[in-house]
């Protein structure tokens, strides 16, 4: 389930939150590597339904209030 998705302008933003009691600024890359197929999952159902919006996508890890943006290759 995708968790925040924004539509805005030929644009949509996907966000997945994350609780990581351990996320801080330095580490973020390495604690999203195990997420990149959910995310790219995400962004393919995402860009079947509005084949013609951009597509980002993002995981907020809240334990640390950072966004962190997730490398998408369509």
């Amino acid at each position: 389930i995708i968790d925040r998705l924004i539509i805005d302008q030929g644009k949509i933003t996907i966000i997945d939150y994350k609780s990581h009691q351990a996320a801080q600024k330095e580490n973020l890359v390495s604690l999203s590597e195990p997420y990149h197929e959910q995310i790219a999952l995400y962004a393919q159902g995402t860009k079947r339904i509005w084949p013609e919006h951009r597509i980002e996508a993002y995981l907020l890890f809240t334990h640390c209030a950072e966004l962190h943006k997730m490398p998408l290759e369509f």
